[in-house]
């Protein structure tokens, strides 16, 4: 069965793109900015401990959330392999863990509203209206950094943009 995409109120659509998408594309720019500054491992091992604030900040705002222990033991046996692979092969530059730290606080502040808008103070958007805005609010926001003459990749040449043909804009526009 196909669902149809609802917008419901202007206020929901409104509550949506006034909160996630901006933070979608601080989550996607620092990613960037980090893996020029920083390993892919020492990005990945700073990400992999979303889940410790993630968890803490859920039960600050949901207070019917219980910790258990084993949640606890599951949280601290992750903790201890982020550590223990951060000891061997964490490279980055002080710049690098700037941006690893912005990013992983933009992704767990984007999960945790997403998380409010959707279940605790729900809207009235269907999940392919949330994608919508997501994706096309946060591409919106990140034209003038793909446009920018600094380095992000190949993007960052306007005159390879205009030269685009209809497939290239259909992919980049999808």
């Amino acid at each position: 069965m196909r669902r149809a995409i609802r917008f419901g109120s202007a206020r929901d659509v409104w509550r949506w793109t006034r909160a996630v998408p901006p933070l979608f594309a601080l989550m996607l720019s620092t990613s960037m900015l980090a893996l020029d500054h920083a390993t892919m491992g020492a990005f990945i091992v700073v990400r992999n401990l979303a889940p410790v604030p993630a968890l803490l900040s859920e039960a600050f705002i949901d207070r019917s959330l219980k910790i258990d222990l084993q949640t606890m033991l599951a949280m601290a046996l992750s903790l201890a392999g982020v550590i223990l692979y951060a000891r061997n092969d964490l490279h980055s530059s002080p710049l690098g863990f700037l941006f690893m730290g912005i990013n992983l606080c933009a992704a767990v502040l984007e999960r945790l509203v997403q998380r409010t808008l959707i279940a605790l103070d729900p809207i009235d958007v269907s999940k392919q209206g949330m994608m919508m805005i997501n994706n096309g609010v946060g591409a919106l926001l990140l034209v003038p950094l793909a446009l920018s003459p600094t380095r992000f990749g190949e993007l960052g040449h306007v005159h390879e943009i205009a030269a685009f043909d209809a497939r290239q804009w259909a992919l980049l526009l999808l």
